[in-house]
């Protein structure tokens, strides 16, 4: 095989790889490698327990069928060419010279690239003195970009989620905090301001009768101001969560819920006797206010149904609606990464989907310690 066309070879390759390990640095590439190569076919294959699993592949002739899985057969350790039928494991690709390049790091391989041609004879031949240098390094590429690239994208993956929900967090309290202020300087802040006012005019003021009428009207306004500061504490931490527990904080939330938007909320507790433990409370808590405002801007739904269930030390929640669901390519809202975000947080598990009668439902499943 001459090395100039290698050398191409390595070059494809290290282009791809230089732009990522995800698919759409793999995109083309097989295809790219195979026409170079004047192969038939070009398949990488993973090595897992139950064998060789396919993981990409490009064919030039469409009668050329690869399998998805090969039984495990002894791989090379090294770069090579094989010729006959009955050595290689590729016969059902009508495969009579093959090229394989094992795809190893620390000794321990990982999968393997094979070219196949039809052609016994094919046109291009194998010099392994001259090529392995070149047919190592491919390899070595070719491992980066389909064997370790699953960890790489999960991690990329992870990153790209917390970078969002980071930024999500920082608008949520930016906006808290205005939210609050506001509510502070427009109503509790104007009330008190009114309450010095009169304070200060029945100071100075000699008619009894005027100060005990104006007395009654500032025990009015104080118990409003008193009601308006809770109102803005439960938004920010509802009592009820920490005093009464979940169960009782959650049926505060759904019916006030219920109240402002008329979709109806059918709850079902079991096993809420117990306080649970306090962060396993909010995380929940959350996501029945996350999951209920979801409902409300976006399902068009007119009922929806709450479960929460514990059973020995694990409790389990479930929202569903019965609006119209997610889009099958939809990807996932700031909410639902929030959720599952908090609930991995806690060791639990988090899932959601389309029901087949119609509407969306997600679940959360987290390990507790019966209030600890």
């Amino acid at each position: 095989m001459p090395t100039t066309v290698l050398t191409e070879v390595l070059l494809i390759v290290t282009k791809a790889h230089t732009a990522g390990c995800g698919q759409a640095a793999r995109s083309g590439l097989l295809q790219a490698i195979c026409k170079r190569l004047e192969a038939d076919w070009c398949a990488v294959y993973r090595c897992e327990p139950a064998g060789l699993f396919l993981r990409d592949r490009h064919t030039e002739a469409s009668h050329i069928i690869l399998q998805d899985k090969l039984d495990m057969w002894p791989l090379p350790d090294a770069p090579a060419f094989l010729e006959g039928a009955r050595s290689i494991p590729f016969t059902a690709a009508g495969c009579n010279a093959c090229l394989l390049l094992p795809l190893s790091r620390s000794g321990e391989e990982k999968g393997i690239f094979a070219a196949g041609w039809e052609n016994p004879d094919p046109p291009l031949t194998f010099d392994r003195g001259a090529a392995e240098p070149y047919l190592g390094a491919i390899a070595q590429l070719l491992f980066g970009l389909y064997c370790a690239d699953p960890a790489y994208e999960a991690l990329h993956k992870r990153v790209d989620t917390l970078t969002a929900l980071f930024q999500n967090a920082e608008r949520a309290l930016e906006d808290s905090r205005k939210r609050v202020s506001l509510e502070l300087h427009d109503e509790v802040g104007q009330v008190l301001t009114s309450i010095l006012l009169q304070l200060k005019m029945l100071r100075e003021s000699d008619d009894f009768e005027y100060v005990k009428g104006r007395i009654g009207g500032l025990h009015h306004i104080t118990s409003q101001t008193l009601e308006e500061v809770r109102r803005i504490s439960r938004n920010l931490r509802p009592f009820a969560l920490e005093k009464l527990g979940l169960g009782a904080a959650v049926t505060a939330h759904v019916q006030a819920f219920t109240k402002t938007t008329g979709i109806a909320v059918n709850t079902r507790f079991t096993g809420l006797d117990a306080k649970l433990d306090a962060d396993v409370q909010v995380v929940l808590y959350r996501a029945v206010q996350e999951g209920l405002s979801n409902i409300a801007r976006h399902a068009e739904a007119t009922a929806a149904e709450l479960m929460i269930t514990r059973k020995g030390e694990r409790v389990l929640l479930q929202l569903s609606d019965n609006g119209k669901g997610i889009g099958l390519s939809a990807t996932p809202g700031i909410g639902l990464l929030g959720m599952e975000e908090r609930t991995r947080l806690l060791g639990g598990k988090f899932w959601f989907h389309n029901q087949e009668t119609g509407g969306f439902s997600f679940q959360i499943l987290l390990p507790h310690k019966n209030g600890g």
